[in-house]
């Protein structure tokens, strides 16, 4: 399967597009800013991300190779 890096997966769509994505066997990285969240499912990791902020961590994000 896959990984999939979703922005703003804590709430509305993106958290419906996360669940979708986990319950097709993905691997889903999925980011907040205020609504911090948890995934009944062990496909789905949430991760603080400010995106008005000057410097991005994305460490988050593993490196594939």
């Amino acid at each position: 399967m896959k990984n999939y890096l979703i922005i703003g997966g804590s709430s509305g769509i993106g958290a419906e597009v996360s669940t979708i994505l986990a319950q097709a066997g993905n691997t889903v990285f999925s980011t907040y800013n205020t609504n911090s969240s948890n995934s009944d499912s062990d496909k789905v990791s949430y991760h603080f991300l400010d995106v008005t902020a000057s410097d991005f961590d994305f460490l988050l994000i593993p490196l594939m190779v």
